[in-house]
């Protein structure tokens, strides 16, 4: 079937050209404007008249509405176009000129806001007023898309500079509200340079900028939240999460429903969820990054019975931790201050201790399974086994009554037993705990004393430090010693600490015999003696010692009455053990006072008697029946202070006490095997690394032995082979030059400037 082609007639062309007449004089009746400045307008009388031509064609009302509506919303898309093609220019040749500028971005936004909805709300009065509602959501749908296509790449910077136009009103508002002692009565009733906020949300929910506006508006929550929370950056004796949470319910969340409306409201729960635990990470995060100074704070920071303050700060972290997932970034923050700042040796042993155990503390408030106190402290752990010295500092923390210790010693620790099914708050162990169960619920003495291994170097050392001790009493009162004792008996075990008791019970017997040969006639009164059993003080030096006449005449007086008090016992006496006061009188310069062991008490009574004030080492060593190495730092301590001085290499003379102490430290940088005399090598390349680290512990730490110094050193320094000789001889020429100094006793420190 062939197709036939449609010749209008006479009458059908008279029709149309009525009909296309009659659409455009309707058309007409709506008339436009050249520029954007003014609204468009209808001739109502000249509608009228061609409604009525095109109501003649017998047209349904719906099909004329399509028809004539259609025609009306092309009209007013191309005024809509120029409207906005005039004023995007503006916005951007004005933000290009004030780039960054918070007022202009204010206006320009609050401008094109007002600008597009009062358009839009015309066009809706329009079409109304033409009848032609059906057409308004097309419309309307249009015109949002033409107004997201038509801004400009500058609009999201315009939109953060309006919404952070209010930062200022917001905070405002919280400070009525903590003033009034009452909540706030909502954002809506905030004024912003005389432009209400609610409205403000309400024209861009109509003209589609909601949306996109979305994001700049969370990031500027965002924003306010992160500054909220770093106001709370170092203060960690107050609780503030509490706080802070009620501004964000206060503040943020009014914000956040009076911009997304209630036509949102399943949107806005979710962003107010996320906004939420947002604020538990941001406010978490920044108390992880405060951990190490919150830890180190508890070790300081002491109440009036001297416990470490509890801070509330922790207790803020706790929430945290269970409202956002932190532990792996507390893990892994800690552990890296832990390195940075304590792990190394310009921090002593003691204060590393002292870390650890307010650590635990600290961490178990965290975490009372103690999970975390394992994993973050194992690595401190493991490095105070490689410190020659922290067993010994361990038993010092007891030994000189710190009361961190000691507390701690006495607290078993708030640790929840996880298979203890009576506790009403019994949880089941979690599946990422670490450790064994024993590990975790360990108290912290318990805790300290795991960090190595045998608990029999702990009895060892502390009866080595014990006899040291009790070696140095001038007065034989031994309560404290008692009291620890005691303490670790009941940690150790009832018999670990048999020695130390004998120790102790020797002390308490010299008393007694002390006074009851003080009674006797002829016994010199300041000579006081401490009678020790040989079979139990195994580590006492055996030196010997040829003290003055007189003296030595008094210790056998005391010795002859001791046993015919003790019969068939004799005293052996350690004539280089015990204490001395002795007072040397320089006539016109006066009288000092000093406190010194019996070689420097024996050294300088030399030099006193028979007016022998000059005296050569070897003469010296010969005469008291030591060897020079043990001589020489009795003399060093006369020479430190001022009451001997060197004349030629190896010869000392007596002074006459007028000298400084502080101006006698030649004979400090002088040694048996380099005399004083003798230039110093170059240091060899190959020390510089060694030194910077030397240097450094022994400005943090103060002076040590260079048995101490070869411990740390191999310890740190990768392929550090040197013997102890090398590097005492390397830290003799150090001190000659004069960076180093030699202490009497044999220790090296950095002289000060």
């Amino acid at each position: 079937m062939e197709g036939c082609q449609y010749t209008p007639t006479p009458e059908d062309v008279e029709i149309g050209q009525a009909w296309e007449f009659a659409l455009g004089y309707a058309t007409s009746a709506l008339a436009v404007p050249l520029t954007s400045d003014a609204l468009p307008h209808v001739n109502e009388a000249k509608l009228a008249h061609a409604l009525n031509v095109l109501q003649t064609f017998e047209l349904s009302g719906s099909l004329l509405e399509l028809v004539v509506g259609s025609a009306y919303t092309g009209i007013i898309e191309k005024h809509f176009d120029a409207v906005l093609d005039e004023f995007i220019p503006i916005m951007t040749e004005g933000y290009k000129a004030e780039p960054g500028s918070t007022e202009f971005s204010k206006s320009i936004f609050i401008e094109l806001v007002r600008l597009v909805n009062n358009t839009c709300r015309f066009y809706d009065r329009l079409m109304e007023k033409l009848q032609f509602r059906n057409e308004i959501p097309t419309l309307r749908g249009f015109l949002q898309t033409a107004l997201v296509h038509k801004l400009p790449r500058c609009f999201p910077e315009i939109t953060r500079g309006y919404f952070g136009s209010f930062t200022q009103i917001e905070n405002g508002m919280e400070k009525r509200m903590l003033r009034d002692g009452s909540p706030s009565s909502g954002i809506a009733a905030m004024d912003i340079t005389g432009d209400d906020f609610g409205d403000m949300c309400i024209m861009m929910e109509d003209i589609g900028l909601t949306e996109v506006t979305t994001p700049t508006f969370i990031e500027m929550l965002k924003h306010q939240m992160v500054i909220k929370v770093r106001e709370a950056h170092g203060d960690f004796h107050e609780a503030r999460l509490g706080a802070i949470v009620r501004w964000f319910d206060t503040v943020i969340v009014d914000l956040l429903r009076s911009f997304m409306r209630a036509s949102r409201e399943g949107k806005c729960t979710i962003l107010e969820t996320q906004l939420r635990s947002r604020l538990y990470r941001e406010f978490g995060l920044m108390r992880i990054s405060e951990m190490f100074d919150i830890i180190k704070d508890c070790a300081i920071e002491k109440d009036e019975s001297n416990q470490a303050k509890a801070h509330p700060a922790l207790d803020d972290l706790k929430i945290c931790l269970s409202k956002a997932s932190l532990k792996r970034q507390l893990v892994k923050q800690l552990g890296e201050m832990f390195e940075q700042r304590l792990l190394h040796m310009g921090v002593v042993t003691m204060q590393i201790l002292e870390i650890y155990i307010e650590g635990i503390k600290c961490l178990r408030i965290l975490d009372p399974s103690g999970s975390l106190a394992v994993e973050i402290m194992a690595p401190v752990r493991r490095y105070l086994r490689k410190r020659p010295d922290c067993i010994g500092d361990i038993l010092t923390l007891l030994l000189e009554n710190s009361d961190s210790l000691s507390e701690s010693l006495a607290d078993e620790g708030a640790v929840v037993d996880d298979e203890d099914f009576d506790n009403d708050n019994w949880m089941p162990e979690s599946l990422d705990a670490v450790g064994s169960r024993k590990e975790r619920l360990a108290d912290i003495f318990n805790s300290l004393l795991s960090i190595h291994d045998s608990r029999e170097s702990y009895v060892k050392q502390f009866e080595t430090q014990l006899a040291e001790r009790l070696l140095k009493l001038t007065d034989y009162n031994t309560d404290n010693d008692i009291a620890n004792v005691e303490l670790l008996t009941a940690k150790f075990g009832e018999h670990e600490f048999d020695t130390c008791r004998v120790m102790i019970k020797d002390v308490v017997q010299s008393k007694t015999a002390d006074d009851h040969i003080h009674q006797q006639d002829g016994i010199l009164p300041e000579l006081h003696a401490l009678v020790i059993s040989d079979r139990y003080w195994t580590n006492v030096p055996d030196e010997r010692l040829n003290l003055p006449i007189h003296i030595q005449r008094a210790m056998d007086d005391y010795a002859k009455a001791f046993g015919n008090w003790k019969h068939r016992r004799r005293l052996d006496w350690k004539p280089t053990l015990g204490n001395v006061e002795l007072e040397l009188d320089f006539g016109k310069n006066g009288k000092r006072t000093f406190n010194v062991t019996p070689g420097e008490a024996t050294t300088i009574i030399y030099f006193s008697e028979n007016h022998h004030e000059t005296w050569t080492l070897m003469d010296l060593s010969e005469e008291m029946g030591i060897p020079p190495e043990q001589l020489l730092p009795y003399l060093r301590r006369w020479v430190a202070e001022g009451i001997l001085e060197e004349t030629e290499d190896e010869t000392f003379r007596l002074t006459d006490g007028s000298q400084k102490a502080s101006d006698a430290s030649r004979l400090v940088a002088m040694d048996i095997d380099q005399p004083a005399a003798a230039a110093p090598p170059p240091m060899e390349a190959e020390w510089l690394p060694a030194y910077a680290m030397i240097h450094h512990m022994l400005q943090q730490q103060g002076p040590k032995t260079p048995q101490f110094i070869h411990s740390l050193l191999g310890m740190m320094m990768t392929g550090f082979t040197k013997s102890v000789d090398e590097l005492n001889a390397f830290l003799m020429r150090k001190a000659q030059a004069g960076e180093l100094r030699r202490g009497m006793d044999g220790t090296f420190a950095v002289c000060e400037s």
